[in-house]
């Protein structure tokens, strides 16, 4: 009937459309029919291009599956090609309208292409990598940034060189924190960190506010700069005040102070880092960090020498500047 519609009425572009997915139905476990399908689909994406039905999205790509593992005459970098043009479409698509159907059709489409061919991080960057480079083409950069998500690429130099492209078309929080922590793992720890304030500049959540100001407090710490790291901690508990993680780095700051403030005059005051870091600890219900400061106390005797008590407040000197409650070890 489709095709004397095509005889009689013309419209191959329309019926089409209409035929692929009906013929997909009825014969896609023929195997028989897997080269009858593959050219129908083929012509009908052919003449509609982006206009092509929601239907046929998913139903290419597994008769391009079907077709393939059944023995037929298609190459890897042949499936490759017709899963760019799905992807094209469903993409085009996506900008039109909004439709909640086409990110999971998208997905089930990568899935498909997986379960087709075997995509590993080399595929990508001699397929795709080039082109994205040569056309910075944010579509094609967004292609290749999924592709490599799925096959676990993301330690690629070129996962990166994709997710700047798409940062520029799309900005947004999440996707500048995941390329911050990519330079800051390649030991590009300034680039990191600029990285992470344009996260900031974008989030609107306190949540992943805080989550960033962390990451930021982490790097201060691993380059040895605590009072930018505790500043950043801080801010990570003015907009999140349960993050217990963020007491405990304070914590260890402190904890790892003790051979820069320490000045040999009074051992006691010396050892007031140490109290410094027990009140981190303790709002982070870190106990055997808790434990660890304890042991580094200052003593009984060095408190007696002092005519000094428990209970009594001091300030603790160095960039540290607070003040605590004078505790003895155990």
């Amino acid at each position: 009937m489709y095709d004397d519609r095509i005889k009689y009425f013309g419209d191959e572009k329309g019926v089409l459309n209409r035929k692929a997915f009906t013929a997909y139905k009825y014969y896609k476990d023929r195997k028989d029919q897997y080269k009858m399908l593959m050219d129908l689909f083929d012509r009908t994406f052919e003449l509609n291009g982006n206009e092509v039905l929601k239907n046929n999205l998913i139903a290419y790509m597994d008769v391009i599956r079907r077709y393939k593992q059944s023995g037929g005459n298609l190459s890897d970098e042949a499936v490759l090609d017709k899963y760019s043009l799905i992807s094209d479409i469903i993409s085009f698509q996506m900008e039109k309208k909004d439709d909640d159907q086409l990110p999971v059709i998208q997905e089930n489409v990568d899935k498909i292409l997986l379960a087709t061919v075997p995509v590993d991080c080399a595929l990508l960057e001699q397929k795709f990598v080039p082109k994205m480079n040569e056309t910075k083409d944010p579509k094609l950069a967004k292609k290749v940034l999924q592709l490599m998500l799925t096959a676990k690429c993301s330690d690629s130099p070129s996962f990166v060189q994709a997710a700047e492209l798409v940062y520029g078309q799309e900005p947004t929080a999440g996707l500048a924190k995941v390329i911050a922590i990519k330079h800051v793992g390649t030991g590009n720890v300034d680039i990191g960190n600029s990285w992470y304030d344009k996260a900031l500049e974008l989030s609107e959540d306190n949540l992943e506010k805080a989550d960033i100001y962390m990451s930021k407090a982490q790097v201060f710490s691993n380059k040895g700069l605590k009072q930018e790291a505790r500043s950043n901690a801080r801010k990570a508990l003015a907009n999140d005040p349960s993050l217990k993680d963020a007491y405990t780095l304070i914590g260890n700051l402190y904890m790892h102070s003790f051979q820069e403030c320490k000045q040999g005059v009074s051992k006691v005051e010396d050892r007031l880092v140490f109290i410094a870091a027990y009140y981190q600890f303790e709002k982070a219900g870190n106990t055997s960090a808790m434990q660890s400061a304890k042991e580094q106390f200052p003593s009984t005797e060095e408190m007696f020498e002092l005519t000094l008590s428990e209970g009594q407040s001091m300030t603790v000197g160095c960039w540290i500047n607070e003040t605590v409650k004078l505790m003895k070890r155990p």
